[in-house]
């Protein structure tokens, strides 16, 4: 159970704080969740683990585990798609039509009249979505 705001720097007290930290975040390694479930900013878990390196590495060893626990669990795929992005990765692979390349027209080849007339048909379809017209 965590412990109130009201006990601010009593060594006890911050033990208790440390200790409440680590359980949620043995079960969900986020910091800025476990330091909410303790009623702390994440500016305060950051200067503890500054202040206290047995506070640092337990906290580097939950992620350790958690890591390996939860890899164990996963499927082949997933671990290489993310431990190996670069070699396993689903990419995606944008085509023209029959697989041509894609037509892209530029708009440095305009004319300052037809960019302004782009430009004032943007700020129309704008204003027509936000529900004005003038």
């Amino acid at each position: 159970m965590p412990v109130t705001k009201g006990m601010k720097k009593d060594p006890a007290t911050i033990a208790q704080l440390k200790e409440d930290f680590l359980n949620y975040y043995r079960e969900v390694p986020i910091q800025k969740y476990a330091a909410q479930y303790i009623k702390r900013d994440e500016h305060t878990i950051s200067q503890w683990k500054k202040d206290d390196p047995a506070f640092r590495h337990a906290i580097d060893q939950m992620e350790s585990i958690f890591l390996q626990k939860n890899l164990l669990k996963s499927n082949a795929e997933w671990k290489l798609e993310r431990m190996f992005k670069k070699e396993f990765s689903q990419r995606t692979e944008i085509t023209g039509k029959e697989g041509e390349p894609i037509q892209v027209e530029s708009v440095t080849k305009l004319s300052d009249d037809e960019l302004d007339r782009l430009l004032l048909e943007g700020a129309r379809a704008r204003k027509a979505q936000a529900g004005r017209t003038d």
